[in-house]
């Protein structure tokens, strides 16, 4: 099920501040990684204040260096780690989650530094070498740059609020 999400956003007009929008938003799925839902609450390149409170369009997926982006996800009730190639017109328009993935199912890294929070149901993270964490209603995370997989093989959603900050990340090619 898709819910939205509010989204109030404060700014400033004349020197003053003001409420610049207050809206619904949506939980969209992520093309190529079934049961995981995403909702993007505010992304950014880079910051500069005072601002209008307007929310820029970002082409990318995990933000550049200095840039930051705020997400809710849901991960599905049995869910494991996984993606599958896209079909030509499923992406977003936009460097997919995919584009960092690994060629084991789920794992990815990307050049970011991730803090979430678990909201409400359980999580496991696993890393590379085959170490797993879980995580329950109430843990936060720091993700570094690690090649990592979320899956969730309990019988409830989780819901994870995060931020990642893009980072300088010398085994991601590129940054």
């Amino acid at each position: 099920m898709l819910v939205t999400r509010r989204r109030v956003v404060t700014a400033h007009k004349n020197n003053r501040a003001i409420v610049a929008s207050d809206v619904e938003l949506p939980m969209e799925t992520i093309p190529g990684v079934k049961g995981f839902t995403i909702c993007d609450m505010w992304a950014a390149a880079d910051i500069q204040l005072p601002d209008d409170g307007e929310l820029r369009e970002y082409p990318w997926f995990f933000p550049p260096v200095g840039g930051f982006r705020c997400t809710h996800l849901v991960l599905d009730a049995n869910t494991e780690a996984n993606h599958e190639e896209l079909q030509p017109g499923e992406d977003d328009g936009k460097p997919s989650a995919l584009s960092e993935m690994t060629d084991k199912p789920g794992m990815h890294r990307s050049a970011t530094v991730d803090a979430g929070y678990i909201v409400s149901g359980s999580v496991v993270c696993e890393l590379d070498d085959g170490e797993t964490m879980t995580l329950h209603a109430g843990d936060t995370f720091i993700q570094g740059g690690t090649i990592h997989a979320w899956s969730n093989p309990f019988d409830e959603p989780c819901h994870i609020f995060a931020v990642s900050v893009g980072a300088k990340h010398a085994l991601v090619e590129g940054h």
